[in-house]
């Protein structure tokens, strides 16, 4: 067993041990599933909480089961369930059609289909649907969406949206279909029942913890105070108010900025320190957002750089030759990612990338979940409904058939994750473990990571590159409001926190810099930098690069942390050549606390 409160700063120890009702603000790369999981196997250890009346909630299927993993191996006996709000609430609904015998409907992944049917040719349809989507997260039926004055985008016709919103309605209960958003408002109709169904189905959830709370809706909230009652006693929220940036798929941060409101007895606990990030990144991270989120636990580090370019072949061009002069000097592709507000930006990335030969990949593209024996298999347990089970037996039966050796590697993988999401989650079927694999990271391919802002939120890399961070598009040309811009601002900040070591943010044509970036260097400057970037060729490596790409090549360190950029460019400045002034120049790495990597270090130097 892991000892509980051990390693933890003074203020994850007060998160983890302070009572509930409980709001803990966790700013990026502040150790907060960590701190959750240790939260809930200290209260599981203590007995202030049971693992059998408790819930813990994550947003997606890959995040809840990384925290059943945890917490399996943090607690004694079965931990508690994790899962998402959609898979919770599919289980309370077939809990409680078993114990009433009434059947369920069938459930769909999405409804889009239908909505789009419903809107059919009308004018300005995009904002219809969009209106429809917050309507329904919101927690608003067609019934008492009717009955609105007003729209909910201010720019919507309310009666073109109405009707939409019936005939929407009307459509999928001749089908009888319920999709994920249904899920939880029917599930909390079935909780709030005064039958002693509805008390024995709440039984269940007398706890519940809630990771990134600022992305929760009504419709979520109102599963939340049927489990717990309106009062909330039961319940520990975690999330950061400044990583709000999913409001166009209904989610209000306010129910987390005011939940004090709502819970006069809460108490809050404020995570300080980012444990992920550079200092200099922290730094230029906090500045854009306009306020200190929080502090830098690491030391050294290089500033980010900002460069401007003429145009998105150029800038393009500097993305991909700083992702070849890193890999050169030790960082794997696959620890390095280019970043753009939307798929389009991405684009002239990825064709200098193609050029070059230099294999890519997109998070949440599973190298498993995309080889032709997964998709195979897929086919024959979707057309089973095949329960999780039933896939470990498929997948067991293939693999006595003797396969050829790549597809026994791609079954062998499988078998191992499904037996493994059996054992936490032994009522799941094969769309529920079809999830898991797509989150699957085990591949050992190398590739450069290709995100949108909002498709990299959760995920880390030594180094990132922003590309097209300029005016109408950071922030983007439609984010006209005051509420629009200031999720433009934290859009940019998550993506600027996805960075451990590295970070450039980068804009073409090179006049068009972010507003957001106002006063990090003069546009003159940046304008030079950007021209002199599109440029330059990858430039001879200096010694202490060379012999630190191939001293971690030849040991199998991570390059960074033998030798940190920082120290590099320090002896590149001073040009150290004398076991005193590397010294100088050394603080933190491997290097700095190593007599015989610095003595082979310094014989590099003065070669």
């Amino acid at each position: 067993m892991v000892p509980l409160l051990d390693g933890l700063d003074a203020e994850q120890l007060l998160a983890v041990t302070t009572p509930s009702p409980l709001l803990i603000i966790a700013p990026a790369g502040s150790g907060k599933t960590r701190v959750l999981t240790r939260r809930i196997a200290h209260q599981i250890e203590s007995g202030e909480i049971r693992a059998q009346e408790t819930l813990a909630i994550s947003f997606t299927r890959a995040a809840a089961f990384e925290m059943r993993r945890r917490l399996s191996r943090l607690t004694e006996g079965p931990p508690p369930s994790c899962g998402t709000f959609h898979s919770l609430a599919l289980r309370t609904l077939k809990e409680h059609a078993r114990l009433t015998g009434r059947p369920m409907p069938r459930v769909i992944d999405s409804s889009d289909n239908f909505l789009r049917q419903a809107i059919g040719g009308a004018h300005d349809s995009q904002p219809i649907f969009q209106e429809i989507v917050r309507a329904r997260a919101e927690d608003f039926t067609a019934e008492t969406y009717s009955a609105l004055t007003a729209p909910l985008n201010a720019t919507v016709d309310l009666k073109a949206a109405k009707t939409a919103f019936a005939r929407f309605d009307n459509l999928r209960r001749r089908q009888g279909v319920m999709d994920l958003t249904d899920l939880v408002s029917a599930a909390t109709r079935v909780l709030r029942n005064g039958d002693s169904n509805a008390f024995r189905l709440r039984l269940g959830a007398k706890w519940v913890f809630v990771d990134e709370f600022q992305d929760l809706n009504r419709s979520q909230l109102g599963i939340l105070e049927a489990w717990l009652g309106p009062e909330l006693g039961g319940l520990t929220a975690v999330g950061d108010p400044n990583q709000a940036i999913f409001r166009f798929n209904g989610s209000d941060p306010s129910l987390l900025t005011e939940l004090h409101q709502r819970i006069p007895t809460l108490n809050r606990v404020r995570l300080r320190i980012n444990y992920r990030s550079t200092p200099a990144i922290v730094a230029a991270a906090n500045r854009v957002i306009g306020h200190q989120v929080a502090n830098a636990s690491r030391r050294g580090g290089s500033d980010p750089l900002f460069e401007g370019h003429p145009s998105k072949e150029a800038e393009a061009k500097s993305a991909v030759s700083r992702i070849r002069e890193l890999k050169y000097l030790g960082v794997p592709y696959g620890e390095m990612a280019i970043l753009a507000r939307t798929a389009k930006g991405l684009e002239s990335a990825m064709a200098e990338l193609n050029r070059l030969g230099i294999a890519h990949t997109t998070p949440g593209v599973s190298t498993l979940a995309s080889a032709p024996t997964t998709k195979r298999l897929f086919a024959a347990l979707r057309a089973a409904g095949a329960t999780i089970t039933e896939v470990c037996d498929t997948i067991e039966a293939e693999i006595a058939n003797d396969p050829p050796l790549p597809e026994r590697a791609v079954l062998s993988r499988l078998h191992a994750l499904a037996t493994e999401t059996r054992r936490h989650e032994p009522e799941l079927d094969w769309a529920g473990f079809f999830e898991v694999v797509q989150a699957d990271r085990s591949s050992s391919a190398d590739l450069v990571n290709l995100a949108t802002f909002h498709g990299a939120k959760g995920l880390q890399w030594f180094h990132v590159h922003l590309v097209q961070v300029g005016d109408g598009m950071v922030p983007h040309r439609l984010a006209r409001s005051p509420e629009n811009l200031a999720e433009e601002r934290r859009l940019l900040y998550v993506a600027m926190t996805r960075a451990t070591d590295s970070l450039t943010l980068s804009w073409s044509p090179a006049r068009s810099r972010s507003r957001f970036l106002e006063g990090f260097i003069p546009p003159s400057a940046t304008a030079m930098a950007g021209e002199s970037a599109a440029k330059r060729q990858p430039r001879p490596p200096h010694p202490a690069e060379r012999w630190r790409a191939q001293t971690a090549r030849a040991r199998r360190i991570p390059a960074n942390l033998l030798l940190s950029d920082s120290e590099i460019l320090a002896i590149k400045r001073i040009g150290a050549t004398s076991d005193a002034a590397l010294q100088s120049c050394l603080h933190g790495s491997l290097t700095a606390t190593s007599a015989l990597l610095r003595s082979e270090l310094l014989a590099a130097l003065n070669r």
